[in-house]
């Protein structure tokens, strides 16, 4: 897919993936104190979002 498509399927007020984080992300983060993370390739943010409501600093 080039920039052109990509654009348009996150130009939309609908959301692409679902509003709550990867299930693996939280699998992986349970149990750890909060810290810093990176989220490469965050797309909508979702899992950036839930980090940082559970108190991360998070760069996406």
């Amino acid at each position: 897919m080039d920039a052109n498509g990509w654009n348009a399927r996150y130009t939309g007020q609908e959301l692409v993936w679902s509003a709550g984080p990867n299930r693996f992300v939280a699998e992986e983060v349970a149990g750890l104190a909060p810290g810093t993370a990176l989220d490469v390739a965050c797309g909508e943010g979702r899992n950036a979002i839930w980090l940082a409501q559970q108190g991360w600093r998070v760069q996406a």
